[in-house]
């Protein structure tokens, strides 16, 4: 661990102890406060502050709050842990209340910030790394029902499973969206509450793209304009949701007095497909003496050359084929003293709505109207109509077993490279581990919960795609410990919520691209990116950064502590591997299991490594009941707010 916080603590005496950076530097993303009842340690950031304070003096409080943590503690004082749901931002937080003994552990809804606890003797240890917790334990087992979930994943790139479990046994995570009570002297644990999306569901109300939008631009203004904090740098990809956020960044940095805004862009002029979104980028920062555009040439930055010297993380991340291009973006904006990053991330998913309304007209006996809508969307798309009508509309009417073909259900999910699917097990995981952990049944549980959680579709859909968004590697492993910060604004909660609402109500009209934020932000977009059709995908990057990183990958893959494992046919692996490379014929379920599983060979074969480079703390607070007292000279950087309890 490079950056963050461990929390030792015991019935009498609790250890804060601080790794990378100090509380209350200026650059630091922790922050800790304390009062006379109690100490709080907060990783991250929150959001509407302006309107958290205000609520808090019309209760009476009083005080600054000027740090982070300081404020979190108030609001818990003022409201307990269901003032702690009120809180907004990307963050994990520990309070330690030293009336009750208890720890209340908490993270956003998103995850924006990690936070792992383990009880073990007479002492509890919070913190957001596993290194420091497993250095406690006696032994350290890998999690193997862990491994198989992560293995059976769908075919939506999810970034941290809705679970306490980890990838080691005895370790728990505080689930993103939970408050967990730890009692120190009992070593009982309750999870005391849990964000549920759908009773914050905010219906729009209409169908209507233009009073929709209007709902829309509302709540995306602000959600950018909270995130903007110290210098600040957006992703600029010539897409419309990232000119989206960096155009409205642009104009909340204007209207403040606070220019410039830095884009960051990535540029692949030797790409043929990737090439063409150029001009779109241009497009973007056309006659805008507010913005200081930093370009980087990436026509050899490819996927999977992270594998060669992977950042720290502490479980397996399905993103880590692609951390090379993140890497070097927030290294570029290190170097411009950026403190923040803005991305589009999160758009797609809200804004560009499928016709999975197809499957709600088959449920209610509309067939011809089924039938037309998919025949007018397959003429947009220029493909035949019988495949969009499955897709959108008889495949998810159909029972789970069959969603990934009769090949699957005969073979319990074990079928051959070529004919990966929905629900299929990778023809390189062992059958007898496949068997042992239940993958096939676990794959059915998983398309269960993507398509059919609730209804319609639609809906279902959206709440697996805010689950995707869940955690963020890149935000902690590589952009905190150089002290900075990402945020999304797309995945604001407030935004979300009305993105479920509009997935229910909305149609959108085939042929058109993002139409809602097009409207929404229409005074704020080029017309060259607001009338844009589609986007260039990144399938040359990958299938070249797969070819030449093919070495490293088969030597990963024949280390023997990877096969003594029990998990990987080895040969069958590579055989796989090297067919990928090539571009011989696969599917996209496949290409997806293999990445999924490569970066857990990745995690496997360093973790030991990544152990081994923890820094050991910077500084350490020791507070006791009676006392509250700074070792290594720790003052706090504001006076603390003395609150009544």
């Amino acid at each position: 661990m490079q950056v963050g916080f461990t929390v030792l603590a015991r019935e009498d005496d609790v250890d804060f102890n601080f790794h990378g950076r100090r509380p209350g530097d200026g650059s630091a993303l922790v922050t800790f406060a304390a009062d006379h009842g109690g100490c709080a340690a907060l990783m991250g950031r929150l959001y509407y502050r302006d309107e958290l304070l205000s609520r808090l003096r019309r209760d009476g409080a009083q005080g600054e709050y000027c740090s982070n943590a300081a404020l979190a503690l108030a609001v818990w004082r003022r409201w307990g842990d269901a003032g702690v749901e009120r809180l907004e931002g990307d963050f994990c937080l520990l309070i330690w209340d030293t009336a009750s003994n208890l720890l209340i552990a908490a993270r956003d809804p998103l995850g924006g910030y990690p936070l792992f606890w383990v009880r073990h003797a007479d002492r509890f240890a919070v913190g957001t790394a596993m290194g420091p917790l497993l250095e406690l334990l006696p032994q350290r087992r890998l999690n193997l029902d862990f491994l198989a979930e992560y293995l059976a994943r769908p075919a939506l790139a999810i970034q941290e499973r809705a679970s306490p479990e980890c990838v080691w046994e005895a370790i728990q995570r505080v689930a993103a969206g939970c408050v967990v009570q730890m009692h120190i002297a009992t070593g009982a644990v309750k999870c005391l509450r849990a964000w549920n999306w759908l009773e914050r569901m905010v219906d729009p109300g209409s169908a209507q793209i233009e009073e929709i939008a209007g709902q829309f631009a509302q709540r995306f203004r602000p959600a950018v304009r909270e995130r903007i904090q110290g210098l600040t740098a957006s992703r600029l990809s010539g897409g419309m949701d990232s000119t989206a956020v960096s155009l409205t960044a642009r104009d909340c940095l204007r209207a403040s007095g606070q220019t410039p805004l830095h884009t960051l862009s990535i540029v692949y002029p030797r790409l043929e497909t990737l090439a063409g979104e150029i001009p779109y980028i241009e497009a973007a920062l056309a006659d805008q003496p507010d913005i200081v555009s930093h370009k980087i040439v990436g026509d050899e930055l490819l996927t999977y050359d992270s594998f060669e010297d992977p950042p720290d993380h502490d479980e397996p991340f399905p993103g880590l084929f692609d951390m090379a291009r993140e890497r070097v973006l927030i290294d570029t904006a290190a170097q411009a003293g950026v403190q923040t990053i803005l991305t589009g991330h999160g758009g797609d998913d809200m804004l560009e709505v499928p016709p999975f309304h197809i499957t709600e007209l088959l449920r209610t006996g509309r067939l011809w109207a089924a039938w037309r809508d998919a025949s007018r969307w397959a003429a947009a798309r220029n493909v035949d109509p019988w495949v969009l009508f499955y897709r959108f509309g008889v495949a998810n009417l159909l029972p789970m077993r069959l969603r990934g073909g009769m090949r699957a259900l005969v073979n319990r999910g074990l079928v051959d490279w070529k004919h990966q699917g929905e629900g299929s097990i990778a023809p390189w995981i062992r059958p007898r581990f496949a068997r042992t952990h239940h993958l096939y049944e676990r794959g059915l549980r998983n398309l269960r919960w993507l398509y059919a959680s609730c209804r319609p579709v639609s809906l279902s859909l959206a709440l697996a795609s805010i689950q995707a968004h869940v955690g963020d590697c890149c935000r902690w492993s590589l952009a905190a410990p150089r002290g900075i910060a990402i945020a999304h604004p797309f995945t604001d909660p407030r935004l979300l919520c009305l993105g479920l609402g509009i997935a229910v109500r909305f149609r959108q009209e085939p042929g058109t691209h993002k139409p809602l934020l097009a409207s929404a932000l229409g005074d704020v977009l080029p017309e060259k990116i607001r009338k844009r059709r589609a986007k260039g995908h990144f399938n040359e990057v990958y299938y070249r950064g797969l070819a030449r990183r093919l070495p490293t990958l088969e030597k990963l893959i024949n280390q023997p502590a990877i096969d003594e494992l029990g998990l990987f046919d080895g040969q069958m692996l590579m055989q796989c591997l090297r067919q990928t490379a090539l571009g011989i014929e696969h599917s996209t379920a496949g290409s997806m299991r293999l990445d999924l599983t490569l970066s857990a060979i990745a995690w496997l074969s360093t973790a030991e490594r990544w152990r081994a480079s923890m820094v050991p703390p910077v500084e350490t607070v020791r507070i006791t009941r009676d006392t509250l007292r700074a070792a290594a000279g720790w003052r706090p950087a504001a006076p603390m707010p003395s609150i009544a309890p």
